[in-house]
């Protein structure tokens, strides 16, 4: 399981806010639920030094630094929200502190996984590769900063 793209759900609650849809609501409650079990799960993964690891089940693969990015931020908000339980403070702050562990002063984001699924399915674990490729690295680090922050 990689653990990146926990935030997708977002959009279908904001869309609810801004148009109080009923059935749009009772989509919002459906992906709530799945969201508390994703949040649970990755909880129980969370590495030694705050990260998930490349592949979430897999503790031989290196803690990587945009998965937990995207989950702190989406949990927080979720929790900010009331979508889920606020029960997530302890995996939220190692998870901040290991992404802020991850970039240098002058801006430098290391420990992110740059293969795709299949290289990992595979069995190769590509870190730190071809980011200028990638812009949404940044992206994510600066989104969960403005959550973590704000």
């Amino acid at each position: 399981m990689y653990s990146g793209f926990f935030g997708l759900p977002f959009p279908c609650f904001e869309l609810y806010k801004q148009n109080n849809d009923k059935r749009a609501r009772q989509v919002c409650v459906d992906v709530a639920k799945s969201l508390k079990q994703l949040a649970d799960g990755v909880k129980e993964y969370q590495g030694p030094n705050g990260g998930l690891h490349a592949l979430v089940d897999q503790p031989d693969t290196p803690e990587e630094t945009s998965s937990i990015a995207m989950c702190i931020a989406s949990i927080k908000q979720a929790v900010a929200n009331d979508w889920i339980p606020n029960e997530y403070d302890g995996f939220i702050e190692r998870g901040w502190d290991f992404v802020k562990n991850h970039v240098s002063e002058a801006g430098a984001i290391t420990g992110i996984y740059t293969g795709w699924a299949l290289p990992a399915e595979q069995g190769r674990i590509i870190m730190d590769q071809s980011r200028r490729e990638r812009p949404w690295i940044p992206a994510v680090i600066l989104h969960a900063a403005n959550v973590m922050t704000s």
